[in-house]
């Protein structure tokens, strides 16, 4: 269920970076800084983090132990000496733009060829709106819709500083049902029987209720049963929550360039939350079959809260926490971006190239 932070948002973060700027200077009663026609590349880098795969201890280790394996893992990602898993190329163009002092916006549209994508991005009383997809996205995989997503809209003031505070947003994804019908069986009592013999040893009188030793007629009660089988109607679906910039806040201010420009860009640093997972319902003629049923799959999905909550995989709210670190430039928007999963461990590196 943990998939990587570029396979759980492939368009959210294509849509994330997509303020894409223009190399002409800012008007100061304009809120964007874009120009239509402008050409921009995105290019996205992901590591996988093997430690809690390759470390026999790694659940019973402490997490001053697990940083340093983590810090490790991180130089060598920094100095080139792991291979990443994936690399990821797409190509963008601003097809318009409108600039105004209140309300501005410009379009964006893939210009891969290999799928299709476009998205209308806002600027409203100096406010960037980063809207990913305004449209719910279907999950379709060969012909079939799985399910569905709604993401949320980022909204980053232009003016910030040092210390100010991101406001938050959810994306939701859910699954259609799948439903099928398996068989279980029960064993039921059939029927009763008892047998009466004499026999010799220590017994205890059924109407005295004193024991002793010697010959006694033992009556017992022998129960018959039978197995029988139930049809059980299963209904499944997956669910999503992610919350966006949970905590986020600008903690520097640095240069950085674009093109052979140099730009002012605030730095965020953020955690996401998410959470999903399984929803399963069951229905037989048999209440108690029901419940039984639901009982063992509750039990194997705590199971595994409880594992992933040990392993580091999610916090004790079951909630899974990635960190992110984005480099924001006032009307052009994020140009940079660094992600860490929940261990810490560098996941994924986007960056914009002109």
């Amino acid at each position: 269920m943990n998939l990587s932070y570029i396979e759980r948002n492939k368009f959210a973060i294509l849509g994330l970076l997509i303020l894409l700027a223009g190399v002409s200077s800012p008007v100061h009663s304009q809120c964007l800084i874009v120009e239509k026609g402008q050409k921009v590349q995105l290019k996205s880098t992901s590591f996988a983090n093997p430690l809690p795969f390759n470390e026999k201890k790694w659940e019973k280790m402490k997490p001053e132990q697990r940083d340093v394996l983590v810090d490790k893992l991180n130089q060598d990602i920094q100095g080139g000496k792991v291979k990443p898993w994936m690399n990821l190329t797409s190509n963008f163009e601003i097809t318009d733009v409108h600039n105004s002092p209140f309300l501005s916006w410009y379009t964006l549209k893939a210009t891969d060829g290999t799928y299709e994508y476009q998205t209308t991005n806002y600027c409203y009383y100096d406010t960037m709106h980063l809207v990913r997809n305004a449209d719910v996205i279907y999950n379709i995989q060969k012909g079939d819709t799985l399910g569905v997503a709604v993401q949320g809209v980022a909204r980053i003031p232009n003016n910030l500083k040092v210390g100010d505070r991101i406001p938050s947003y959810n994306d939701y994804m859910i699954g259609f049902p799948e439903t099928w019908t398996k068989s279980t069986k029960e064993a039921v009592k059939a029927f009763s029987y008892t047998t009466t013999e004499n026999k010799v040893g220590y017994y205890q009188d059924s109407e005295s209720g004193l024991f002793s030793s010697g010959e006694f007629k033992v009556t017992e009660r022998h129960d018959v049963y039978k197995t029988i089988t139930h049809k059980l109607n299963v209904s499944q679906h997956i669910q999503n929550l992610t919350i966006n910039y949970y905590v986020a806040q600008v903690t520097a201010e640095e240069e950085v360039m674009i093109g052979s420009k140099p730009y002012k860009a605030f730095v965020i640093e953020s955690e996401s939350w998410s959470r999903g997972g399984l929803v399963r319902d069951y229905e037989a003629e048999n209440k108690k079959i029901e419940q039984e049923q639901q009982a063992k799959f509750d039990a194997l999905i705590s199971k595994q809260v409880k594992w992933l909550t040990k392993s580091g995989y999610t916090n004790d709210q079951g909630y899974a926490v990635s960190y992110k670190k984005e480099w924001f430039v006032p009307g052009y928007g994020p140009v940079k971006i660094e992600v860490h999963d929940s261990h810490g461990a560098i996941q994924t590196y986007m960056d914009i190239v002109l």
